[in-house]
């Protein structure tokens, strides 16, 4: 981790926690127990941990923390498969995100990519393109699977195992 000591990084670990930055969820104070991308940084390559994650700079790959909450904040720009307990998303997201409790797209939120989570919150003002299937999802895929929702041009329809069911 990231102090304002000087420490060797431990493999393994979230992404570091950096002081005077932007760091931690809105309205909490950076600790141990919080990571984050600061504005300016751009992380490149695959986040693992069991640690709540802020974004607020850029994040190419993919995310997945289980057990933890990630809060994509207003300025972050991210291009990676998120798998979480919740998502929270206020920046621009393209790729696919899955949550064992909750998903939030905030108004100045924009998401391309499916949604797979028991429960959804899209605010207006949004920008949302993609499918979404509330249920509980397979955290260990990290993806949606078995039947989802598909959504265009005005239709919607239900696949399942590639079987259309209502055209």
């Amino acid at each position: 981790m990231w102090t304002n000591k000087p420490s060797a990084l431990v493999p393994g670990t979230a992404a570091p926690v950096m002081y005077g930055s932007v760091v931690g969820f809105p309205g909490s104070v950076p600790d141990e127990t919080s990571g984050g991308v600061a504005g300016g940084l751009r992380i490149v390559g695959e986040i693992k941990g069991r640690e709540d994650l802020f974004i607020a700079g850029d994040v190419c790959g993919s995310v997945f923390l289980p057990d933890c909450r990630i809060h994509v904040g207003p300025d972050a720009d991210v291009s990676a498969n998120m798998t979480a307990r919740v998502v929270e998303i206020e920046g621009r997201v393209t790729g696919n995100l899955t949550a064992s409790e909750r998903v939030a797209i905030r108004s100045s939120g924009t998401v391309t990519g499916d949604v797979v989570s028991p429960q959804i919150e899209i605010d207006e003002g949004c920008k949302f393109k993609g499918s979404v299937e509330m249920r509980e999802p397979d955290v260990e895929q990290g993806a949606p699977a078995g039947s989802r929702l598909v959504a265009g041009a005005g239709t919607a329809r239900i696949e399942a195992a590639n079987e259309q069911l209502i055209p």
